[in-house]
């Protein structure tokens, strides 16, 4: 936190007004009341908006707020290409997902080539997907509150577990229950 204050302080925007909105909801509330207390900290004059719980609390204009995300494939390019893309703004809240309106050249480009080299060289693009990690982490455009993950348990009976991202999204099991046995 002493790290933070300095840097607000050398941004010249410490005192400055902030809202953000959450939904109006108990967990949003929880939140939202954490997330203010930790910018209030950090020397903002914070300001808690809550809202119904209808979509995203994204709008044009808006400083900050919160959204949810749940990949249909767990990869880099479906991360960056769909939250962190020029391609991927629109100042329509219904069609937006890039809530924090970040928008790079550069990264778009890098973004393209490490999609590329997975087919053909897929340790380079990891290491492109790292890079380009490590510069959208840098600019800061969004804080990650929560990461869901799914568990299963299965006993010693069970054999050829394997786990499935796209059963685990619905929240209910990860396991690819196709290719499970049991004695």
């Amino acid at each position: 936190m002493s790290r933070a204050r300095r840097l607000v302080a050398e941004s010249g925007t410490k005192g400055q007004p902030v809202t953000i909105w959450f939904y109006d909801i108990p967990v949003g509330r929880r939140n939202g009341a954490y997330f203010a207390s930790v910018l209030k900290s950090l020397g903002y004059d914070v300001h808690l908006e809550l809202v119904p719980h209808t979509g995203p609390t994204w709008r044009p204009n808006r400083q900050a707020g919160v959204g949810g995300w749940v990949p249909d494939y767990p990869s880099a390019g479906g991360v960056f290409s769909s939250h962190f893309s020029c391609d991927s703004f629109s100042p329509n809240p219904k069609t937006n997902q890039n809530y924090s309106g970040l928008c790079d050249r550069h990264v778009d480009a890098q973004v393209a080539h490490a999609t590329a080299l997975e087919t053909t060289n897929p340790s380079a693009a990891s290491t492109l997907w790292a890079s380009i990690d490590r510069q959208v982490t840098n600019d800061a455009p969004w804080v990650t509150m929560r990461a869901d993950l799914s568990t299963d348990f299965v006993s010693r009976r069970v054999g050829n577990y394997t786990f499935c991202w796209l059963a685990g999204v619905t929240g209910y099991t990860g396991a690819c229950l196709d290719q499970l046995w049991v004695r």
